[in-house]
């Protein structure tokens, strides 16, 4: 899963929004993922939409303007969360 968002050429997965397990993180993160330990992975075109788009710059700053939100959530997210 993430092989396919490094290889993605289309989106820059390094400007994007990074959230593991609900908490902002940067691309170095995702990289060290271990993929066997990921349970859900949601990618987002949020500049496609402007309302939603503001409401993601409120929340991440200009990192939003990019325009793509990358959602990672573990096993270990969902082990604590049931």
């Amino acid at each position: 899963m993430i092989s396919r968002i490094i290889d993605n050429k289309s989106v820059d997965y390094k400007k994007a929004i990074i959230l593991i397990d609900g908490e902002q993180s940067n691309y170095k993160a995702l990289e060290k993922v271990n993929p066997k330990e990921i349970k859900q992975v949601i990618t987002s075109d949020i500049k496609s939409n402007a309302e939603e788009n503001q409401k993601y710059v409120e929340l991440y700053g200009e990192k939003a303007l990019y325009g793509i939100l990358i959602q990672l959530k573990t096993n270990e997210y969902y082990n604590k969360n049931k």
